[in-house]
Parts: structure tokens; sequence; C-alpha cells
């Protein structure tokens, strides 16, 4: 049913609506299409998956113009891709898994893809935890070219979904809200960063191995900075900050996440170190909604 209803924002809209969470989280899990199979030997039973139908329902919320409604589809669709990659057990062996949950991350990267700083905003907004945006990242690093991937989401993140604007003035461009004063940019890019270390952590490889795949992701930040004179700056990164933050974790002096916060952060007017300023309140805030681990 949902799957359907791509291109059409009113019938999107009106059945999204008529679900809460709860309900929703159940449609989802039977656009899995788990089977279960009995074992005639009298062992466990096998089960096996087709997310055929849930992949649809996100591929059609994708063309919904509505942030919101995007980011809850993305949000849960991402909590039942993890339940299925996690499903093939000992004790519940599973058929297809991977393939069921290869097909969810597609959808949900096609979503993201398609209103990146929208969508991260409202799941920073209504899903504080990051489950889905961690499961998609977890399940995305995991692929081939994965870290492509992120990449290029990050990349959005941080000069728009156009990839025009410049990564320093957006993360230090302030919004009023209920009275007081927020930086959007910076807080979508800290919900974003948690979430990434998140999936890194629950991905558990060595810091060598993660030191090359943060490379492939953050690499192309140490393009032209911000400054007089430069009018095509695509870079937010110093050279030294870069390096800094991979071979201080590589070498032990540093955690992944100080590394990864290094890396997501503006470098400071001085070259030499990661913005330090207003901007950075909202950043933590959104990391530590994710991570529950303090930046101060």
């Amino acid at each position: 049913m949902l799957g359907s209803l791509g291109g059409n924002a009113s019938a999107l809209s009106t059945a999204y609506a008529s679900l809460n969470d709860t309900q929703l989280s159940a449609v989802f899990e039977a656009g899995t299409q788990q089977t279960m199979y009995a074992n005639m030997q009298g062992g466990a039973p096998t089960y096996s998956y087709d997310a055929g139908p849930l992949a649809a329902a996100v591929d059609a919320a994708a063309t919904s113009p509505d942030a919101e409604l995007k980011a809850r589809v993305f949000e849960l669709a991402g909590r039942q891709m993890a339940s299925v990659s996690g499903a093939n057990g000992v004790l519940t062996p599973s058929v297809g898994t991977g393939d069921a949950a290869d097909e969810i991350r597609a959808g949900m990267e096609g979503l993201l893809k398609s209103d990146v700083n929208g969508v991260v905003e409202a799941l920073e907004q209504d899903y504080q935890a990051g489950k889905g945006m961690t499961a998609f990242l977890q399940e995305t690093l995991g692929q081939d070219g994965g870290a492509d991937t992120i990449r290029g989401l990050v990349d959005q993140l941080a000069r728009g979904n156009d990839l025009k604007g410049d990564m320093l003035q957006r993360f230090t461009a302030p919004t009023q809200q209920d009275g007081g004063v927020f930086y959007p940019a910076a807080e979508r890019m800290g919900y974003f960063s948690g979430a990434l270390h998140q999936a890194f952590e629950g991905v558990n490889k060595g810091a060598a191995e993660n030191v090359e795949t943060l490379k492939t992701i953050f690499g192309f930040a140490t393009g032209k900075l911000p400054g007089p004179g430069v009018g095509d700056a695509t870079g937010w990164l110093s050279d030294q900050v870069f390096d800094t933050a991979l071979s201080q974790y590589q070498s032990g002096q540093a955690d992944l996440f100080e590394s990864i916060v290094a890396l997501t952060t503006p470098t400071g007017a001085d070259g030499r170190r990661p913005y330090d300023g207003p901007a950075e309140v909202s950043y933590n805030e959104g990391w530590e909604s994710v991570t529950r681990i303090p930046l101060n």
C-alpha cells in the first residue's frame, strides 16, 4: 500500500498521519516478509526475508516534499533494517538477511539524498537518539564504496544540498528560536557525526583500518579554505588539523570520537585548530543526543 504512493504527496501525508510510530513499525516489520520454516529434525526453525515491500515504501516516501515524513520513515526503516541485519544467528538461522538489509539500506540512501539537510534536521528534532541514522551508517560502512557514500553526505551537510555554500559560514550562521539562538547547520553536523561515531564502534575495526576509512570520507575537505580573495572555497579542514586528527588517533593519543569531532568541525581562523566559538554548543547538543559522550 505505502509503496504505491510515490509521487502523490497528499496521499503519502494522509497515509502516514493515520499511523503512530508503533503502528508504522509493525507495518514496516511486515514489509520484510519474514517467513518461518519448521525444522523437521526438531531443531530451531529457519527464517527467510524479502524486504521488497518495505524498500518500496521507503522509495515512495523519498518523493514527498515533507522532510519530517521522510525522517520518520528513515528512522523506523533503519530500526527495522538493524533488526533484519542482526537476525541471522546460531539460535535463529535466517536466509537472505544480508540481501534484505542491503535493499532497505539502498532505499534509505535514496531518501536521505533527496534532502540531506532537511531530513537530518528533522531526525535531530524528533529522534534524538539517532538509532535509524546509526544503523544506516553502520550498514553503509560495510558496503563496497560505503565510505564514498558517506563522504557525499558529509559534503552536503557541510556545504548545503546544492554544494554551493561555505562550511564555516553555514556552521556559524545563527537562528533565533524560542527566545534563544542556535546554529542549525552545526547541530545537524553534530547529530550526523555522533551517529557516524556509533556506527564505527558498531563495525568494530581497528584504528589502522578506521584511519583509512576516515581518509576516504574526509580527505576531500582539505580543499581550498575560505579566506580573502578565495571565491571558490571547497574545503573546511587545514592539512594540519586533518593530519593531526588522524595521526593522534592512530597512535593512541586521541580517541576515535575526538578525531571525528575534529574532522567534522571547520578549522579555525588560525588554521591550526578546529573552530572554537558559540556554534560549538549546538554541535555538541546534536553529538551528545546520539553518543551520550560529553564534549565539554
